[in-house]
């Protein structure tokens, strides 16, 4: 007979040292259960893999931690961390936290966590180039950072990173590289090698960390979540951007008594998700998740177009002006003297 351990919602899990193991226990596969039912209410299959994996591996991790006097308390401490997740894929699934969504997403297409620092390991070596020489001879550590064509093109972009991009020229050489004719350096002698080995790298991991980088690259052979056609299923969750909006009924009645023909009504497509919300969470998520295109010399980085990017007024079409509001724009800008950047924001109002 299997025996059914009582429900204990996951909010009164107590963090406190625990007296036995098996109480230990208990909790945990009280909150690993309690994690696959709100997993399981997520909306997308690969969602649901991805934090059913993600859920049995904090269970494991969870039951094989040990107390021991250098890590008080470590115990509660994990157990209040998965706490916290299961209550973010709770707030997710009620729609009361966009902070959660986001924080789900960007954990599931490595934004962040573990699967972040997965994505980033073909990127920190090239084999296709040579290694360097290291920079003092006597020392094999002091090799400078090796920078790939697809690590150039990243760091290089302002779409992977919130921070101004690097220049293509002097995207390698850090800003406060040591001068060996420096007084530092002429009193500290050969050592300014050194210096340059540490600096070289301190660039090198400051901005490969401020990166974001795609889910694979176009011509690897390695299996990668890109070939595995996930972002083509966030990219169809989000649905395209509207180009046109619809025609109101005053507008239609208009067109049809001066006997015009009547432009044609974007369709919708059956195959995006129903959930405005939901979708504007996905299209949040494609901005920042890059897309390496292979060419002649290099790669190209682009977004997806479905992507929801800041500033971007693309989805809500300008009006027409008209010759009445034409006539009122120039006799207002011949007259009144008004600031320039004011009038400038008039006439974007309208489309010429």
């Amino acid at each position: 007979m299997s025996l059914r351990l009582p429900f204990i919602h996951v909010r009164c899990l107590s963090t406190a040292p625990f007296a036995d193991t098996a109480t230990y226990r208990r909790r945990v596969v009280d909150l690993y259960r309690q994690y696959l039912r709100e997993v399981n209410k997520l909306p997308q299959v690969y969602l649901r893999i991805f934090y059913q994996l993600k859920a049995r591996d904090d269970a494991e991790a969870l039951l094989e931690t040990k107390e021991n006097g250098k890590r008080p308390n470590l115990r509660g401490r994990k157990l209040k961390r998965i706490t916290r997740e299961v209550e973010r894929v709770r707030e997710a699934n009620e729609g009361r936290s966009t902070e959660a969504w986001k924080h789900i997403l960007e954990v599931a297409y490595g934004r962040k966590g573990k699967l972040h620092r997965e994505l980033q390991e073909p990127f920190m070596t090239d084999p296709a180039q040579a290694t360097p020489p290291p920079l003092i001879p006597a020392n094999p550590k002091s090799r400078p950072p090796v920078y790939s064509p697809a690590l150039v093109a990243l760091i290089t972009s302002g779409l992977t990173r919130d921070s101004a991009a690097l220049s293509s020229k002097t995207y390698n050489m850090p800003v406060k590289r040591p001068d060996p004719t420096s007084s530092e350096s002429i009193i500290l002698g050969r050592n300014w090698k050194r210096r340059m080995v540490n600096a070289q790298w301190r660039h090198f991991c400051d901005h490969f960390n401020k990166t974001r980088f795609p889910l694979g690259l176009p011509d690897s052979t390695d299996e990668s979540l890109l070939k595995a056609g996930v972002l083509e299923n966030a990219v169809r969750i989000a649905g395209p951007r509207a180009k046109l909006a619809p025609l109101t009924r005053r507008e239609i009645a208009k067109l049809r008594a001066e006997g015009k023909e009547l432009p044609e009504t974007p369709q919708e497509r059956n195959d995006r998700h129903p959930s405005r919300w939901l979708r504007r969470r996905y299209q949040a998520l494609l901005s920042r998740v890059p897309i390496l295109e292979k060419r002649t010399k290099g790669y190209n980085v682009i977004i997806a177009q479905e992507s929801l990017v800041t500033g971007d007024t693309s989805g809500r079409p300008l009006p027409k002006v008209d010759e009445v509001t034409q006539k009122w724009l120039d006799e207002v800008e011949g007259t009144l003297a008004l600031p320039t950047r004011r009038m400038k924001r008039m006439k974007q109002k309208y489309e010429f």
